[in-house]
């Protein structure tokens, strides 16, 4: 079993790989394919959602098929947390906040929420979901 430190560990290098992949997709996408940026970015998540699915999966989690249990999971936890992350940032700047403030806020806070909820619900065995409940 890999320890929590480590699974973070994993988990901030495989987040660090998808936003490589997110920006260099959308740089693709606008410069080349000449798409919108706003289109261009939405493909660019999705595949950064992909990749981060996958290093996740097979590496941070160690888990093994069952992708039809982890990939529906894993999705919802990533558009909670863009939500999660565009409510921040309407939050701090529409009260007068700095949108920088914001951003950094939504780097510390979205990461961190979609690490415990990714290792307690998304790639959580059916064994470790019952105990949550139970204690």
């Amino acid at each position: 079993m890999i320890n929590v430190m480590n699974q973070a560990a994993r988990f901030s290098a495989v987040g660090l790989l998808a936003t490589i992949v997110h920006i260099a997709v959308a740089i693709l996408l606008v410069e080349f394919a000449r798409i919108p940026v706003f289109w261009a970015n939405i493909g660019a998540f999705a595949v950064a959602v992909l990749v981060s699915y996958f290093g996740n999966h097979h590496w941070t989690f160690a888990c093994s098929g069952a992708h039809a249990r982890y990939l529906p999971r894993f999705i919802s936890i990533a558009a909670l947390g863009l939500a999660i992350g565009q409510v921040i940032v309407w939050a701090i700047t529409e009260s007068g906040g700095n949108y920088r403030v914001a951003v950094v806020t939504v780097a510390l806070m979205v990461p961190a929420f979609s690490f415990v909820a990714s290792r307690l619900f998304v790639f959580a065995e059916p064994r470790d979901e019952m105990e949550g409940m139970s204690g």
